[in-house]
């Protein structure tokens, strides 16, 4: 008798508790009638959290401060929901289009990518120690790296088709001519800083009625780096400097002065001293790269384009309040 109680206890224990983990696993989405799990969702949350504490200046403390009127734990979960929502997409097309993730072909390409990466960090040890640093599992950075090749694996096949004329080909080289130079353009100048723009127009005029420049720069310039040398940048390439200072120095001639030029550290006087302008390569030395760029550029357009497709027709429910 003693033994039935305790087994009649036992089998009720073990459906309560079976009860229990149904009820507290709620669904936090369903994408075309697949679900996600609230237990699958925190999961990955506290991965991703994990590995934004392992950066400067983020603490416990940093998810409940605020950015556009929401936490930053909220905005981290609402994020993290959409993630997983595509990568429910992004499964469901991969059936659709005989791509098997559980097969040994993906296992092993998949591998063979982590191998890869675990090699350019100089071995499983070293791999290992670098991701305790950022606080990711193995586990979790496999993960990631599955949704990549998945997400690639899909671009190739459902992009196949796309193909590129060599009317294409020439059009982009000719738009794109200053990519193709057989050494980068340089100028070589000289700037100004100024945060005022009062103090700056001022010392404009210095400038424009022909006062030395490199001795107004080390008189006025607030670039405490570059004023010592006369406000000189040197010889650089267009990426070498903010955006706003390589326009306005590439439009100027040697011994050409700006305006004002405004950018977020202050307002800049700029004069060029020398400029060269490299020739460009011939068209045939560099078509099969462009043939590459521009079909690249193609497929990744057209898969965009699905990926809207696949996200708006797809049946999304979302239950934040399960979060």
């Amino acid at each position: 008798m003693r033994k039935k109680i305790i087994l009649t206890f036992l089998i009720i224990a073990v459906v309560f508790s079976a009860t229990a983990c149904q009820q507290q696993d709620k669904t936090l989405a369903t994408v075309n009638g697949e679900d996600i799990k609230k237990s699958e969702f925190d999961k990955t949350v506290e991965s991703y959290k994990k590995s934004y504490e392992a950066q400067p200046n983020v603490d416990d403390k940093y998810w409940e401060t605020e950015s556009q009127g929401k936490k930053m734990i909220d905005i981290l979960k609402e994020n993290v929901l959409d993630e997983m929502v595509y990568e429910k997409i992004l499964n469901q097309q991969a059936k659709k289009n005989d791509i098997d993730v559980n097969s040994k072909d993906f296992k092993n390409e998949l591998k063979s990518h982590v191998d890869s990466v675990k090699s350019s960090f100089g071995g499983d040890d070293k791999f290992k120690e670098y991701l305790k640093s950022q606080n990711v599992s193995e586990e979790f950075y496999t993960n990631l790296m599955q949704v990549q090749l998945l997400q690639y694996k899909l671009w190739e096949k459902t992009t196949a088709d796309i193909k590129v004329t060599d009317e294409e080909v020439k059009q982009y080289f000719n738009q794109h001519q200053a990519d193709y130079k057989t050494q980068p353009d340089t100028v070589t100048a000289a700037h100004i800083l100024i945060k005022d723009k009062a103090k700056a127009d001022e010392v404009l005029k210095k400038v424009k009625a022909g006062e030395d420049f490199a001795a107004l720069a080390k008189q006025y310039s607030e670039d405490k780096t570059t004023k010592k040398d006369g406000g000189s940048l040197g010889e650089f390439t267009y990426n070498e400097q903010p955006q706003e200072i390589s326009i306005a120095a590439f439009a100027l001639d040697p011994g050409d002065i700006s305006g004002l030029i405004k950018a977020d550290d202050g307002y800049h006087i700029i004069k060029v001293s020398d400029k060269k302008i490299n020739p460009v390569k011939s068209f045939d030395t560099v078509k099969g790269e462009i043939n590459d760029t521009v079909l690249s550029n193609k497929r990744d357009e057209k898969f965009s384009q699905l990926v809207d497709k696949w996200k708006t027709d797809a049946k999304i429910k979302k239950y934040p309040e399960n979060m």
